[in-house]
């Protein structure tokens, strides 16, 4: 399922926004029900590593090439393979 099929999934068919906060995350969390926060996550992850294997950028597409190119490729043993939704793959390993 895209992004957009989603997106329309979330709006329910309606056009005005959810009136309670509560309402909307029960929705979010239905059909999103596992959301990693990848900026806190990255934060947390460069306090761990040394200077040298520290990406320059948190940005997503950075992040990404990072762990596809660079020192991230071995930061874990037995890595899942990384797999971009433009149909770019990598393993991990």
């Amino acid at each position: 399922m895209d992004y957009f099929t989603k997106m329309r999934e979330l709006r329910g068919g309606r056009e005005e926004l959810y009136a309670k906060y509560t309402d909307f995350k029960k929705k979010i969390m239905s059909l999103f029900p596992t959301i990693y926060d990848t900026k806190f996550l990255s934060f947390e992850l460069r306090k761990e590593l040394s200077r040298t294997d520290k990406w320059v950028s948190n940005v997503l597409n950075e992040m990404y090439i990072y762990f596809k190119n660079s020192n991230g490729v071995s930061l874990a043993l037995y890595s899942p393979s990384i797999k971009s939704t433009n149909g770019y793959n990598f393993n991990g390993r």
